[in-house]
């Protein structure tokens, strides 16, 4: 296909071979039209390249760098690049010795860089002889040396790679002295607060001897029907907000009138940074910012002195929630950063580790548990982790695999861990103890079944990218009547939804964890940001129902953007498509047939313990199962074993997936 005739894809995919220094491109159309972009061109290149049986740190694994064809037009919220590799993170105790494939994302500038250098994706794979970074510009790449940023913090690598290249509007994403050391849940960081946090491809990039990849791009991206996508974007402005938000939620700014928002004021509507770390933000912040060309500038912008100036969001405040507010908690932050450590990971290992001490299975000897909560006892595990000094080369492993090294894996699936944890209990809200496939708890399936139920299928935390039922039953704050409304719509069936703690173990809730994950598989296509895609909900009373979004708004951007002319369904019909990808990746890399109680299962705390955190009852482990069972029905894989099924994957067009895997007996 002729660049002309391509709208919305920037139309090429850069392969580099980092063994040979072999640089080439491919056609982006129509290979990978039906995965549409971001992490559906990752999921491909891994089914299509690499084999199931190779580790995370193998030369032959690929980190894959994509972007979808919203990415650098004016769709709010396009800013992002989604990563997909093998990773070195992710845990299943059934496979062990098996590395599995999954995802992260960055948000920021260095998606539209590398758009507008000419890229729909960058393929990487190989392994360098000595430490390099990729330089990307102008519709080319190169392999430049990087010997003397080897040993550089991830903000010292930015700073020194601008110097070098001397190139305006450069961005960069690198990894610090932990990836360089493998630890296994490194991210990608891009030093302007954003990163690829879980997953563990900081490592990834290690293992291959790429310290970083700059891009810089200067191009233009074409849609297909300009004054109809422009109409569609002011129409997004007009009733997105942020994680369902309204002014009925606890961040909702008092005074703030959604009406009377404009396109600039956005980011005035909510206050997420003084939910999560007030005495930080009342007595440092500056500002606000947010990735390129976003309106709700949901970063908060702190500068401490005698520490620096950066911004922060979310989990980065992990410090206030698991250690102190204030100045320890940009300090935490700006440490793990600059070391390359995953704050989320930290968000379960800190309480984790508090009730190791007290179990005296660590004590003084192995970290300063008497200077906790303050800057010795934090500066001296995140160090240690880098540089997997001492107990440090331990903990590197991650907590789940770590709790295994130290004979207490059974007691992290049986415990939980918020006793640990400083702040009250409604501080902690998104947090869950352990939550299996090797991650920290996010959310928790003892609230609602959705969430249970994206937790035992997924490949890792779900929460990076399926934020939309949670925003719906706890951020927007709607009365259950109001949300049930809003749930005829989105999901069919108001009994999709119920009060926190109310689980009905109905086909209407398994059917919403189904949609969600089709929506959160499309998302990441488009590229677009989890905090305000899918719209379910608006900031407006007025609305019928009330408060109710609209979910037709991402199809309605890539048919203007694109050309490509779909309906709502039919675009889900592509999530789907990923889905399904995605979860026969995982199948044959398990390499087993009862996929059902290997993999997608619940740690125990969840069935024997209330919620510690609101005091939600434990999942009831029969109702669960049953619910699993509609949940294999409708999507058409196999109930007894959840293997997918030749029929659903032929109907997604995917006959080459199942032909592998009957061949693997993987397949019913």
């Amino acid at each position: 296909m002729e660049d002309k005739q391509v709208f919305g894809w920037s139309g090429k995919v850069l392969r580099v071979d980092l063994t040979t220094g072999s640089i080439t491109d491919e056609p982006t159309l129509p290979k990978y039209q039906p995965f549409v972009g971001g992490a559906g061109i990752g999921y491909k290149v891994i089914w299509d390249e690499v084999p199931p049986e190779a580790d995370a740190f193998d030369p032959s694994n690929r980190i894959v760098f994509g972007v979808g064809p919203l990415t650098a037009t004016e769709a709010p919220g396009s800013a992002r690049v989604v990563v997909v590799s093998k990773s070195p993170h992710v845990y299943e105790d059934k496979a062990p010795k098996r590395s599995l494939t999954t995802h992260s994302s960055i948000g920021g500038s260095w998606a539209v860089n590398l758009k507008l250098a000419g890229f729909d994706a960058v393929v990487i794979y190989g392994k360098a002889e000595k430490p390099v970074y990729l330089w990307i510009h102008d519709g080319k790449a190169e392999i430049k040396d990087a010997s003397g940023l080897w040993g550089q913090d991830t903000f010292a690598t930015k700073d020194k790679i601008i110097q070098e290249l001397a190139t305006t509007g450069v961005e960069v994403a690198a990894i610090g002295q932990a990836g360089e050391n493998l630890v296994r849940f490194t991210p990608i960081i891009s030093p302007s607060g954003n990163a690829a946090g879980q997953g563990g491809f900081g490592a990834v990039m290690g293992s291959k001897n790429l310290k970083a990849i700059a891009v810089s791009g200067k191009g233009t991206i074409k849609v297909a029907r300009p004054k109809e996508f422009r109409d569609d974007v002011v129409y997004t402005h007009s009733v997105m907000t942020q994680m369902s938000m309204n002014p009925k939620s606890l961040p909702w700014t008092a005074g703030i009138d959604p009406y009377a928002t404009s396109f600039e004021d956005l980011w005035k509507r909510q206050d997420i940074g003084m939910f999560c770390a007030p005495e930080l933000n009342s007595k440092y912040r500056v500002g606000k910012e947010g990735c390129a060309g976003c309106p709700v500038r949901c970063y908060d912008v702190v500068d401490v002195p005698g520490i620096g100036k950066g911004s922060m969001h979310c989990v980065q405040y992990f410090y206030a929630f698991t250690g102190k507010d204030g100045e320890e908690t940009y300090f935490a932050k700006d440490l793990a950063d600059k070391y390359c450590i995953n704050a989320y990971e930290m968000f379960l290992m800190i309480p984790w580790l508090l009730s190791l001490n007290d179990k005296g299975i660590l004590t003084e000897k192995d970290l300063p548990f008497s200077a906790y909560p303050g800057k010795e006892f934090i500066s001296t595990l995140l160090h240690k982790i880098a540089f997997r000094e001492g107990i440090g080369d331990v903990l590197a492993e991650g907590v789940a695999r770590a709790s295994e090294r130290l004979k207490v894996y059974d007691d992290l699936l049986k415990e939980e861990y918020a006793q640990y944890l400083p702040g009250p209990a409604e501080f902690s809200v998104a947090w869950s103890s352990y939550g299996g496939h090797g991650f920290c708890g996010h959310y928790d399936g003892r609230n609602w079944l959705v969430d249970g139920m994206l937790w035992a299928m997924h490949s890792r935390d779900p929460h990076d990218h399926a934020h939309g039922n949670i925003g719906l039953t706890f951020w927007s704050n709607l009365l259950v009547e109001e949300s049930k409304k809003i749930a005829s719509i989105v999901y069919g069936s108001p009994d999709a939804v119920s009060s926190i703690g109310n689980i009905q173990y109905n086909e209407a809730e398994v059917r919403a964890s189904i949609y969600a994950e089709h929506r959160a598989e499309l998302k990441d296509a488009l590229t677009l940001c989890d905090w305000i895609f899918p719209l379910y909900v608006s900031p407006y009373a007025d609305r019928k129902p009330p408060y109710i979004g609209d979910t037709s708004i991402e199809n309605r951007l890539f048919s203007t953007a694109t050309g490509v002319t779909t309906s709502e369904q039919e675009l889900l019909k592509m999530g789907e498509c990923i889905n399904n990808l995605a979860r026969a990746i995982m199948v044959r890399e398990m390499g087993l047939r009862d996929i059902r109680n290997a993999h997608d299962v619940l740690p125990e705390h969840f069935f024997v313990n209330r919620n510690p955190i609101g005091g939600a009852p434990p999942v009831d482990r029969e109702n669960f199962e049953k619910a699993k069972d509609t949940y294999y029905r409708l999507r058409g894989w196999d109930v007894g074993t959840g293997l997918p099924t030749r029929l659903k994957l032929e109907q997604l067009g995917l006959k080459d997936v199942a032909d592998e895997l009957e061949k693997l007996n993987l397949l019913v």
